[in-house]
């Protein structure tokens, strides 16, 4: 085997080392925790040095003597006091009391008048809040460790997408920059609706794409519309495709909900108008009952009610749409004949579970 050789010498220093800078505050809190500390041992020396020192005497100046032990254990003074052996065995005393559980606040308060406390067993300071003010006074939290969970859910929270970020088509959605990002229900049955009538307007191939671009892009799955919006709203995920009217209800509950809708322009299959319908078949066993009801659906007070309460679009002639979303007028809402789309449902069902979304 070969020995390396390895060569020392000074190396330039073409910028600013942290140690530099950080060595000065650093010597300074030192020095100023040895006064500190060198009163703290002369208040206890004066207290114990009384011709008729007394219990209460004897209890602030152990103290004071941990305090010093604490906070510089190799003090001068400290190690002189401790030579009287009634005095090493008062502040014996006195530091197995406040280190249980039922003084240990007495002793953060203790520590907290210091600067920085020592650990000598397990090698470690600690500054105090008096410390840390001292250091950064400027920047009060210089040194709390943030929760990296918690601020990365504050980041995902708080980063709103702009209009300029919003999606075009719901096809950019496959783009890696939406990886993770776009919560689907790929057993939901307005999923499935979707699917079926992006097949009608693009075709098969094109659609068999987007659902494999979507798996690849690891979209998170979710059993239903309304988890989207959940997920949505607790920041677990950005974005979430889900019929418009779970928006809508959740936000006549919270007024500040933080999620909004937004529609595809220019015809986009992601602006598809799903319309529920409804027909008697031949076979139906009462078709005057069967009718009767349709007429109640289509009534204005049914129609009033999906409009006003569920926030969904009426399709009857003279009810207006809810008043939180744009008339369907002005919308380029893109239409579907829906004699084809339920005889395509099965097959899309299979084409969902061929992609990989749906397990």
């Amino acid at each position: 085997a070969r020995t390396p050789l390895i060569i020392s010498g000074p190396a330039p220093i073409e910028r600013e080392q942290p140690f530099t800078r950080i060595k000065p505050p650093i010597e300074r809190l030192v020095a100023e925790q040895l006064r500190l500390c060198n009163r703290f041992a002369a208040e206890a020396e004066a207290l114990l040095g009384k011709p008729d020192v007394t219990t209460e005497d004897k209890q602030a100046a152990a103290r004071r003597m941990l305090q010093v032990k604490v906070g510089h254990p190799k003090n001068k003074r400290l190690l002189r006091l401790q030579e009287t052996p009634e005095w090493r065995k008062l502040l014996d005393k006195v530091e197995t009391e406040l280190n249980s559980d039922m003084q240990k606040e007495e002793l953060y308060r203790l520590k907290e008048e210091l600067f920085y406390s020592i650990d000598e067993r397990q090698h470690q300071a600690d500054l105090s809040e008096l410390g840390r003010r001292r250091l950064r006074p400027d920047s009060p939290d210089a040194f709390v460790l943030p929760d990296l969970a918690t601020e990365f859910s504050e980041i995902d929270r708080n980063a709103e997408l702009t209009p300029d970020q919003l999606p075009d088509s719901v096809f950019d959605l496959t783009d890696p920059a939406w990886s993770g990002r776009v919560g689907v229900a790929p057993t939901n049955g307005s999923f499935i609706d979707f699917v079926s009538g992006m097949r009608q307007l693009v075709g098969d191939e094109r659609t068999e794409a987007w659902l494999a671009g979507m798996a690849a892009n690891a979209s998170p799955t979710y059993p239903k519309n309304s988890a989207i919006l959940e997920a949505v709203v607790r920041a677990e995920v950005p974005t979430g495709l889900v019929n418009h009217y779970y928006r809508e209800v959740a936000a006549q509950e919270d007024p500040n909900l933080p999620a909004a809708n937004h529609f595809f322009p220019n015809g986009d299959p992601g602006s598809m108008l799903l319309v529920t319908a409804a027909a008697v078949p031949t076979s139906a066993a009462d078709p005057a009952g069967a009718a009767e009801l349709m007429s109640f659906l289509l009534s204005d007070e049914s129609q009033k009610f999906l409009a006003d309460d569920e926030f969904e679009y009426p399709l009857a002639i003279g009810v207006a749409p809810p008043g939180s979303l744009p008339p369907l007028t002005d919308l380029p809402v893109t239409r579907l004949d829906l004699d084809r789309l339920g005889d395509d449902l099965t097959s899309t069902i299979d084409m969902i579970r061929a992609s990989g979304l749906q397990e």
